[in-house]
């Protein structure tokens, strides 16, 4: 099952949700020092590796704005600035020489040089909408397939429509996004009202034209397509990173309880109640669970170590969850599945193959569970398969094979997900290594042997013993 986040593509950044936490974080930092942070030093701007793939756009001289006394003293000032294309007409003078004052603290917080001026531009949340929506419906087959999944598993309602849901979910909470394939750069608003939220919130999308420069996350993106662990590590990778030197540029550079009474303005988190509790965490996740990854990085070696990270970049979000994994180089176990649909006979469909992974198991106990049972009965994902078929009365059936790195581990998980079936008032015949239970319409299946499990939902019950069979280990 694909992440909820790639449903959207990579462009659409921060919302409120992750806002909060960070200013919380902030302020929490702001009072322990006495309401004020001393700046770190900056790195040196490093230098694009001609390994790395090249940008869309031809390279350049790094585009170094001009500065003013009250500028960074930390600017890289070795540059000599290159012509800039023509900002938008809508952008005020004054407004855009804010937006490059911006860029030079956040260059030298982060210490990647751009290859050319951004193409800044202000969209109302009306023109976001139906940037949404066009997205959206570019993979409307791929979401609706993700609903039927979500709703198998009891994370969605069989009334809610989960692309009306993202739409409307990001429409409320994006406040700016890089567009990757056009290095377009979007303020939610008016340019006419820029303020200190506007201004934390260009600081992280500044970020994503820097890492764009260097690291080409169109063609990172692409080469994940279909491969939805590595696609949703990317994502961490890249918002953690951003969300780190947004953070220490609020640190540096703004008043931090005026940007919190600016987000109180908001309006709270009350409306957040009504998204399904799948799809807030699917967002939350490269944000902070990619900012603690991203941190990992920096203790061990500085930016330098992020930067080469991208040569090498997670290809789980158990190594993002775990970032002690990923230095260890723990690759997902193999597995493979039997041919299903064969076996199954005519008018049977394969809707969906792709992994689950550890995040997507973790927030579905975490729906049900405490997150303390969720992370216990999660963190021993050694790798699986998941298959989606729909049968020719429209029948469903979801089967997942997983293994887990040790037997314990694996009994940790069928203990949490028999107990997530009690919380959903199911059913349930157990025994010692089985349990068949019903919840509605659908019937749950999930076996045990060693350090492996077999996880069945469907709404034909009928072709359940042909389907364990094909497994001949359970």
């Amino acid at each position: 099952m694909r992440q909820l986040l790639s449903r959207t593509g990579p462009a659409w950044r921060l919302q409120r949700l992750v806002l909060i936490a960070m200013a919380t974080a902030l302020l929490a930092a702001a009072c322990s020092s006495g309401g004020a942070s001393t700046p770190t030093p900056a790195p040196e701007p490093t230098s694009r590796p001609p390994a790395l793939a090249p940008t869309p756009t031809p390279q350049v001289t790094p585009f170094l704005p001009d500065t003013t006394s009250d500028a960074d003293p930390s600017t890289p000032s070795s540059q000599t600035p290159s012509p800039s294309p023509a900002p938008t007409a809508t952008i005020p003078a004054e407004l855009l020489q804010r937006l490059r004052e911006i860029e030079q603290r956040v260059i030298g917080i982060r210490g990647l040089v751009p290859v050319e001026d951004p193409v800044r531009r202000f969209v109302s949340r009306e023109e976001l909408q139906r940037r949404l929506r066009e997205e959206a419906e570019k993979e409307a087959e791929e979401i609706a397939v993700t609903q039927r999944i979500l709703t198998l598993l009891g994370l969605l309602e069989p009334d809610q429509d989960l692309l009306e849901l993202q739409v409307s979910q990001l429409t409320d909470q994006v406040l700016g996004f890089f567009e990757t394939h056009t290095g377009e750069l979007f303020i939610v608003g008016e340019s006419g009202e820029f303020s200190l939220l506007d201004e934390f919130t260009y600081a992280h999308e500044y970020v994503h034209a820097l890492q764009h420069a260097r690291f080409d996350l169109s063609a990172l993106h692409d080469a994940r397509e279909d491969d939805s662990e590595a696609g949703a590590a990317l994502r961490a990778v890249v918002e953690g990173g951003a969300t780190l030197v947004q953070t220490q540029y609020a640190q540096e550079h703004m008043n931090i309880r005026r940007l919190l009474s600016e987000i109180d303005d908001l309006g709270g988190t009350d409306d957040e109640d009504r998204f399904p509790f799948v799809l807030q965490e699917s967002l939350v996740f490269p944000y902070e669970d990619g900012r603690d990854f991203v941190r990992s990085l920096l203790d061990d070696g500085g930016w330098p170590a992020v930067d080469a990270a991208y040569e090498s970049l997670p290809v789980t979000t158990e190594q993002i969850l775990h970032p002690e994994k990923y230095f260890a180089g723990e690759a997902p176990l193999d597995v493979s599945m039997p041919d299903i649909v064969a076996a199954l006979g005519d008018g049977w469909t394969e809707l969906d193959a792709d992994v689950m992974g550890e995040l997507t198991i973790r927030i579905l106990l975490d729906a049900f569970l405490s997150r303390r049972d969720a992370d216990r009965a999660s963190a021993g994902w050694g790798g699986d398969r998941l298959l989606f078929l729909e049968g020719p009365a429209g029948q469903e059936l979801l089967v997942i094979l997983a293994r887990w790195d040790s037997e314990k581990d694996a009994e940790q998980f069928f203990d949490a997900y028999v107990k997530l079936l009690e919380r959903r008032d199911a059913d349930v015949d157990e025994r010692s290594a089985s349990v068949q239970a019903t919840t509605g319409n659908e019937r749950h299946i999930l076996r045990i042997e060693g350090d492996q499990t077999l996880w069945i939902v469907t709404t034909d019950p009928g072709v359940v013993d042909l389907v364990v069979g094909l497994f001949p280990d359970f």
